[in-house]
């Protein structure tokens, strides 16, 4: 709903500012966003559950009493990346430009364990899934070094949230019963820092193609916890820049 809102907010005042837009040398801009991610806690969270499965399967393996054939293993994978979008405004001062935006990145990882006892048909299927959303406002500021490449440098204020699923479905003495698990946090806000470079190409008058490279600094609260998520990594953004 927030996401929503602050999208509202943008279109809103980016159509009833065309006038304005034009007179003062706006832009309007957007595109996809790509960024690594290397955080400790989220490695760690996934490798507590994927040799949480595999310690069990083991257990069961050597055990005389059961007969395992496992049907299907799909570990989760490590967050080292997350892909997103941004929207914002950018205001040609002649010497440098200004901007403000909105940008959104998320990432979710899944997995599963596919188990059945030969001996009695007994089964079990675990669905484990992990995401992380991050969303906020940044102000950013460019100064050109030639027509077509600036250097950057911004400042933004972001929050998140982190979200888990496991869905079980078991036969035990011919008896099946389903659950379904889920645990949601929230990130608390903190501001975040940018620092790179940013190049556009015209492809018409008005329009041009746009790519930054920058190196974000950021790390986020979880709400009631004393633990935290880094969020340090490359941004790499590609998208359209429309001068009005």
């Amino acid at each position: 709903m927030k996401k929503v809102l602050v999208l509202t907010v943008i279109f809103v005042f980016s159509f009833s500012g065309l006038s304005l837009a034009q007179t003062y040398n706006y832009s309007l801009e957007g595109g996809f966003v790509y960024t690594t991610l290397d955080s400790d806690f989220l490695n760690e969270v996934v490798d507590t559950a994927n040799n949480f499965y595999q310690n069990e399967l083991e257990y069961y393996q050597n055990d005389p009493n059961y007969d395992i054939e496992v049907d299907e293993f799909n570990k989760l994978d490590d967050f080292d990346s997350a892909v997103g979008f941004w929207i914002g405004l950018q205001n040609d001062l002649g010497n440098y430009k200004s901007g403000v935006n909105y940008e959104m990145f998320s990432e979710e990882v899944n997995g599963n364990f596919y188990g059945t006892d030969l001996n009695t048909g007994d089964y079990i299927k675990v669905d484990d899934s992990l995401e992380i959303e991050v969303d906020g406002i940044y102000v950013d500021f460019e100064k050109p070094i030639t027509e077509y490449f600036s250097i950057s440098a911004g400042i933004g204020s972001y929050t998140g949230e982190i979200r888990s699923k496991e869905k079980i479905v078991e036969r035990v003495s011919g008896a099946v019963s389903r659950y379904n698990f889920s645990v949601d946090a929230d990130l608390e806000r903190n501001f975040g820092f940018k620092i790179g470079a940013s190049s556009n190409y015209p492809l018409t008058e008005n329009l041009s193609l746009s790519a930054d490279l920058n190196y974000r600094k950021l790390e986020l609260d979880i709400e009631d916890s004393s633990e935290s998520i880094d969020f340090d990594g490359l941004e790499l953004k590609a998208g359209l820049t429309y001068k009005f």
